[in-house]
């Protein structure tokens, strides 16, 4: 598991292990000050710092760069390069640039040499895509040789809405928040890695429940059969991992319009609480914290996606019933073929119905 947060002078110092004299006395001064943050990066089983990013809130004497009120300049980028190209400085770079937003600076900047082309890319796919200056630097390099770059700062115009996207086409929810048993935020790891270990992280779960002239009805999706986890069972109408940094809501309109190809407003999603659960398998450790919503749709149009056989409908009272032990159901599915279903091709998630949903429609 990986940790990010604003460390001291004293844990910078530990990182750069001797390096960087030049400039030592004059950066731990900063940020002592507090005008300048050191940020971090630290794989907590290797017990080491792995990469930094320093956010510098005013600079006199570039004002372009930073100001002390609405613009900041994030300097100092590495990423230790055994740990490079797992999505790291894209999480390291993501909660610096919350960091600006939550002091209030509508803009922030950063600098790359212009003879390097991949991480130009990479800043412009983060929101960088301003130039704002050319410099031409003269300097020594690390084997005390002449060196020539020119230096290119490039400006995220509005960093209040222009958010991080990652820059290798990956996804995001493959990288979880993790929290500690009371919720909190306590570092961040590969989806495979949290359910290896059990590291609590978030999901959601969307309920999608139907009005008729015979009462209520609940719609649940059919796994692909070639999913890992539970391939074939039928389970919440959408379920899915929030990525780290995803806003829960958006990701719960994104995995309705992906897994069932339903179109879903942030309005239409009634959150009614979080459940915790534990689900321990061989070589599966899940802990979630799922947040749970209910969507009412009238005559829902389902277009489901790979990774959804198909959709049925069941009677909220049938279901009741089968969370008490009845052992099979009636259902139809999205295309109208109607069929007994037996209990044993459930994830019936009874305590979140009963805690939730059921409590829910009965005072609808």
């Amino acid at each position: 598991m990986f940790i990010i947060r604003k460390t001291t002078a004293e844990e910078m110092l530990e990182f750069w292990n001797g390096r960087f004299a030049d400039f030592r006395e004059r950066i731990c001064a900063d940020v002592e000050a507090g005008r300048e943050e050191c940020w971090m990066i630290r794989d907590e089983e290797a017990d080491k710092w792995i990469g930094e990013l320093h956010i510098v809130w005013d600079k006199p004497d570039c004002p372009w760069a930073a100001n002390g009120s609405d613009t900041a300049s994030l300097e100092a980028f590495r990423i230790e390069p055994e740990y490079q190209g797992r999505r790291l400085g894209t999480m390291l770079m993501g909660r610096c640039v919350n960091r600006i937003r939550e002091k209030g600076c509508t803009r922030a900047t950063i600098g790359a040499d212009d003879a390097d082309e991949r991480l130009g890319k990479m800043y412009q796919k983060w929101g960088f895509t301003t130039p704002v200056r050319e410099d031409a630097l003269d300097f020594i390099d690390d084997d005390g040789k002449p060196a020539h770059l020119t230096y290119v700062l490039y400006a995220n115009e509005d960093v209040m809405h222009k958010g991080i996207g990652l820059a290798d086409g990956t996804s995001a929810e493959e990288t979880l928040t993790i929290f500690d048993e009371e919720g909190n935020p306590i570092g961040f790891a590969p989806r495979a890695e949290a359910h290896l270990k059990g590291l609590r992280h978030h999901t959601i779960h969307i309920w999608i429940a139907e009005k008729r002239e015979d009462g209520w009805w609940l719609w649940f999706q059919q796994r692909a059969f070639d999913k890992k986890d539970f391939p074939g069972m039928y389970d919440t109408a959408v379920g899915g991992h929030v990525g780290h940094g995803e806003d829960v809501r958006l990701a719960a309109v994104r995995e309705t319009g992906e897994e069932i190809g339903l179109a879903c407003k942030d309005e239409d999603l009634h959150y009614l609480g979080d459940q915790w659960a534990t689900t321990i398998l061989p070589g599966f450790y899940d802990k979630e914290i799922s947040r749970v919503f209910v969507v009412i749709s009238k005559e829902p149009h389902f277009d489901p996606g790979v990774e959804v056989a198909r959709m049925v409908r069941v009677r909220a009272k049938d279901f009741k019933a089968m969370t008490d032990g009845a052992e099979t159901i009636f259902s139809v599915d999205h295309l109208g073929k109607e069929e007994e279903l037996p209990r044993r091709d459930w994830c019936l998630h009874a305590d979140e119905f009963n805690t939730f949903i059921l409590p829910a429609l009965e005072k609808m």
